[in-house]
């Protein structure tokens, strides 16, 4: 029974998700309630974007250990997931919900100027630079590229970066400080959740796509790690509830090539 278990894990590790979801089913069929089977089932879940699925077998886990260590551990980031949805998303008059974005793009910019900044100040201390800074022009370089254009990064970053999402009875919208991008269900060609692996890593996306390829394509990372969307899980239920459908594929569609994109 040890041996079938890290035979799927080394499936899962593998990227070969089908293989494993296979295997899996075949051994649940056998035990239907062993633990190490059913947290990899919900794992699977998770890495295809099923997040309600993978809620319910973690539910399922729950009642037969409620003592389990990794159940106690998935339901504190549940938990975390209701947090967010109540301190990062708003209720949009009319129904619907607008996400706020994690501002991953302006904390890069704002610590590659603070580390920048704190260069000039380390530089300007050094004895056999001294002579050189006391010249006006090459002061003026260095101020100009330690110091102004950082800055400039950091007002690109926060004008232009996505600031949140909104999803509607209407359709889906997302924005910045400058403008914002509108795309009304009934221009929706398919909205789709990718998951690609690879051996040890894989990626979950979602792809909304438009009817007209004068349009841009929208792409979100959903993953756990990567994703700068909050409370993921109720955005994929708010885009669930208003689009009427999820698609769910192992890669993204082959003619996204011939749209402009918005990815974040």
């Amino acid at each position: 029974m040890i041996e079938k278990i890290e035979k799927i894990k080394f499936l899962m590790n593998e990227g070969k998700l089908i293989e494993a979801q296979i295997a899996l089913e075949l051994f649940l069929d056998l035990g239907p309630n062993n633990l190490e089977a059913l947290k990899l089932k919900a794992l699977l879940y998770s890495q295809k974007g099923l997040f309600q699925k993978e809620y319910e077998t973690w539910v399922q886990i729950a009642n037969l250990d409620p003592e389990d260590l990794d159940t106690h551990n998935y339901f504190d980031l549940h938990f975390l997931e209701e947090k967010e949805k109540f301190y990062f998303t708003d209720v949009v008059p009319g129904g619907g919900r607008r996400f706020l974005l994690h501002p991953e793009a302006l904390l890069e910019a704002c610590g590659t100027g603070f580390v920048s900044c704190l260069t000039f100040l380390i530089l300007g201390q050094l004895p056999l630079l001294s002579y050189f800074l006391s010249i006006p022009t090459v002061s003026f370089l260095f101020v100009g590229v330690f110091v102004v254009l950082p800055w400039v990064g950091i007002l690109h970053a926060y004008l232009k970066m996505p600031a949140d999402v909104w999803v509607t009875p209407i359709g889906f919208a997302v924005s910045s400080r400058l403008k914002k991008f509108e795309l009304n269900w009934s221009q929706v060609e398919e909205v789709l959740v990718v998951y690609t692996t690879a051996k040890h890593s894989f990626s979950l996306e979602l792809f909304i796509t438009p009817k007209n390829r004068d349009t841009e394509f929208v792409r979100i990372e959903i993953s756990r790690d990567k994703s700068i969307v909050k409370a993921r899980r109720f955005f994929i239920m708010e885009m669930l509830h208003y689009s009427k459908e999820i698609k769910y594929a192992t890669k993204a569609p082959e003619n996204l090539n011939s749209f402009r994109k918005i990815s974040f």
